[in-house]
């Protein structure tokens, strides 16, 4: 009776450890995200990280992500170096990848529904000679499929707003893990672009929702470490 008694407390600890969505046991850490920034011809700052969130400036540029809150920035300032030189830009590149999951609904339940990524913001370049150039992409991506867009050096002229809306199907079974990687890149020579992303899961069915290793969708504990070996330990 007193075994009984012990694995039934141990099963509902194992319950309080591990919640409905939190990776088991010998999970890896969450996927690493890269921010670049560039001047010129070279690497002006390279930055990987595992963080939650990260902030980089640099130089003529700056980046960032949020992916708790599915966000990511990508700005470049006025840089002007010469005309002569050939590859003449600032950029910035944020580069994101992060493990999700639906969660609310019983495992191994199929569901369709779209991971979709909102970019919004402007950019100007100077309309003198030489005229200034810009550059803009982003792309949301699920292995195999991507939904992308790029608006490729010269850009154009004199000054805009940038709107995409990136749409990409997803079927999956509630409970089953996927990675997703966001990407959102801008260069200038003689302008600026400041432009920002936003990621959102739509057509979910009523009770779900979309959680991640890094905390997206509320999920304020991240995958775990706790081995069953070490809860048992613990419990003895």
């Amino acid at each position: 009776m007193a075994s009984i008694s012990r694995l039934l407390s141990l099963a509902i600890l194992l319950a309080a450890a591990f919640p409905a969505g939190v990776r088991p046991a010998g999970a890896q850490s969450c996927p690493e995200n890269r921010i670049l920034l560039t001047l010129i011809q070279g690497v002006a700052s390279s930055v990987v990280s595992s963080d939650a969130t990260r902030d980089t400036t640099g130089g003529y540029a700056h980046g960032s992500y949020d992916l708790k809150n599915g966000l990511l920035s990508s700005s470049v300032s006025f840089f002007d170096f010469g005309s002569f030189v050939n590859d003449r830009w600032a950029g910035c590149f944020v580069d994101t990848e992060d493990e999700y999951w639906i969660v609310g609904l019983p495992a191994g339940t199929p569901v369709d529904f779209n991971a979709e990524f909102m970019v919004s913001g402007s950019w100007s370049v100077f309309p003198g000679v030489p005229q200034g150039e810009f550059s803009s992409e982003g792309f949301v991506a699920v292995a195999p499929d991507t939904s992308r867009y790029s608006i490729p050096i010269p850009g154009g002229c004199c000054h805009g707003g940038i709107g995409r809306s990136l749409t990409l199907p997803l079927h999956r079974l509630a409970g089953e893990h996927f990675r997703l990687r966001l990407h959102l890149g801008s260069q200038n020579y003689r302008g600026r672009v400041d432009e920002s992303g936003q990621l959102q899961f739509t057509g979910l069915p009523p009770g779900a929702a979309v959680v991640s290793c890094q905390g997206f969708g509320g999920l304020s504990t991240p995958a775990r470490h706790t081995s069953w070996g070490r809860l048992k330990t613990t419990y003895r």
